[in-house]
């Protein structure tokens, strides 16, 4: 196994060790480039990044969306990402502000969200949210159209919000996080 990065203290200054592995292969808990755009990955393969609305996914990863098949392999992945829950790794987006479903209910495919999305049509959710739930205290606020433009609604911080109601259903175009 390969060495991880280190921090040490030397003389009131930090200086970074980086050991790299001879194989040239990533330490163990090193972070890799982000890629230059976005990807979607489902079962260790890439995938087209409007498929991400058939899958339960999240954006902790930066520039990456992770997919799974169900809610409760994305949740695992998320937690190992997540660590202690308050912050996540370097390279990570931190934590989730919102929990999009394409059902009533909290039903159907799944979208954790961390980071501001100007347009979720590029990943296949534009115009398909009928159910949300604030995470972490969170408070999205969601747009009608791409470019956080147009009619927006937004809820109370933490809301859970079964069915969002006949003039939002299947509106959302943006999102981000507004306190």
């Amino acid at each position: 196994m390969c060495p991880m990065r280190r921090w040490h203290l030397v003389g009131g200054l930090f200086t970074t060790l980086l050991i790299v592995c001879p194989t040239g292969a990533l330490a163990k808990g090193a972070m890799p480039e982000p890629p230059a755009q976005a990807q979607a990955v489902l079962d260790g393969r890439l995938i087209p990044l409007v498929d991400v609305v058939n899958h339960h996914c999240h954006d902790l990863d930066v520039a990456v969306y992770r997919c799974f098949d169900t809610e409760a392999e994305r949740d695992a992945d998320a937690l190992t990402l997540l660590g202690d829950g308050l912050l996540g790794p370097l390279g990570s987006h931190s934590i989730s502000y919102a929990l999009a479903y394409s059902a009533i209910n909290y039903g159907g495919s799944s979208l954790l969200i961390s980071s501001s999305i100007a347009n979720l049509g590029t990943i296949g959710w534009n115009d398909v949210i009928s159910s949300f739930k604030s995470t972490n205290g969170g408070r999205p606020k969601w747009w009608a159209a791409a470019n956080y433009s147009g009619t927006s609604w937004q809820w109370v911080a933490s809301a859970w919000v079964p069915y969002v109601g006949d003039s939002a259903n299947d509106q959302f175009s943006s999102v981000k996080n507004v306190p």
